[in-house]
């Protein structure tokens, strides 16, 4: 269907093989002779692609970018980065200031255009600006009529109606095609049901394969804490399981987390995932983790279950686990995961809950 039509946006939830497919797609644009840029959200997505890119030779004419470091690159060129201090916040900074002050700098720089956009992540990319940017990459064709694929999770949105509807709008000029993935080949179903009960927010469970039973590992204090986790670890690894197959994921930044003061977990380095090497027990934030897998994660700095302010958190970073899902959460959230389940088994059933169990 790609091949056939040249403006494609495709739709899937978390683990139904979106960047498999975007990878694919422009792989085989450069075998065609286009100039593919491969842009996406997550700067170590784009690492990881880099990597594992780099020996294929199909892969010769793909530019795997990080699409804030191409921003700022060109940006750099044309002496405007003081531009991007003008922006009242993060929000105002990604959606508007970045893809406007990128689009001057473009067209100062004559910037060259690439024959073909394949944007993975664009859940995080689709402003009306960033659309104008993409635009200008393509050059004389545009948006309108240049060769574009564009892959997003419409759950993991991170902005409103109103900016939706203007984006839809845009890229209905481009008459695309539009395909929807709703089988799960990343996930076991036993992660897949262990993150939508724990988030709220249903991941794909048609064709995920049976697994091993994932746990919630519940602790009274931070001690307690330090203790299990290293007990799962070492547990882990004693049955042949390799570090660089475990991630530590949380909802925030190391050094504000559970396992600030950890530089080892049975006696392997724990390393950031923005500098670990192939073979590395790594942490990470859930939300840099987006577009990457583990084998097993190990969830932590888990309060506020249930709460619709870390759903999409929740979501994003259980989804990473391939096999194996264990999620540290304080005792607190005993009853809050009780509720989340029941209300779980509820949607399963196709029976609504109550505001309050949602």
């Amino acid at each position: 269907r790609m091949a056939a039509n040249p403006r494609t946006i495709v739709r899937g939830k978390a683990g139904t093989g979106k960047t498999i497919i975007a990878v694919e797609r422009a792989k085989q644009l450069a075998t065609e002779g286009c100039k593919v840029l491969y842009l996406c959200f997550n700067q170590l997505l784009a690492q990881h692609l880099r990597l594992a890119l780099g020996d294929d030779p199909r892969t010769e004419g793909v530019d795997v970018r990080h699409v804030h470091s191409l921003y700022r690159e060109v940006i750099g060129k044309a002496g405007m980065l003081g531009r991007l201090d003008e922006a009242a916040n993060d929000h105002e900074l990604f959606a508007e200031t970045f893809p406007r002050t990128f689009v001057e700098a473009a067209i100062a720089c004559d910037l060259p255009a690439w024959d073909a956009l394949v944007i993975d992540e664009a859940q995080d990319l689709l402003t009306p600006d960033n659309i104008d940017a993409f635009d200008l990459m393509l050059g004389s064709p545009g948006i309108n009529h240049g060769r574009w694929h564009i892959f997003f999770d419409r759950l993991q949105n991170i902005y409103g109606t109103d900016v939706q509807e203007r984006v839809e709008k845009r890229l209905a000029e481009g008459q695309p095609a539009f395909d929807d993935l709703f089988e799960n080949c990343r996930n076991t179903r036993q992660v897949a049901v262990q993150a939508s009960i724990i988030s709220g927010i249903d991941l794909a469970i048609d064709g995920a394969p049976d697994g091993l039973e994932c746990e919630n590992i519940y602790y009274r204090d931070r001690k307690a804490f330090a203790s299990q986790l290293e007990a799962v670890v070492t547990r882990l690894l004693k049955q042949d399981i390799r570090p660089r197959d475990i991630a530590v994921l949380s909802t925030r930044k190391r050094e504000s987390s559970l396992v600030a003061d950890v530089r080892e977990l049975a006696g392997i380095p724990l390393v950031d995932a923005g500098a670990s090497g192939e073979g590395d027990m790594v942490f990470s934030t859930m939300h840099s983790f987006k577009g990457l897998e583990r084998l097993i994660v190990l969830a932590i700095d888990m309060e506020g279950v249930g709460n619709p302010e870390a759903a999409m958190l929740h979501y994003a970073g259980l989804s990473r686990a391939r096999g194996l899902l264990h999620a540290f959460l304080p005792e607190s959230e005993r009853g809050a995961y009780g509720h989340q389940a029941a209300a779980f088994a509820a949607r399963m059933a196709g029976v609504s809950q109550p505001a309050n169990q949602t």
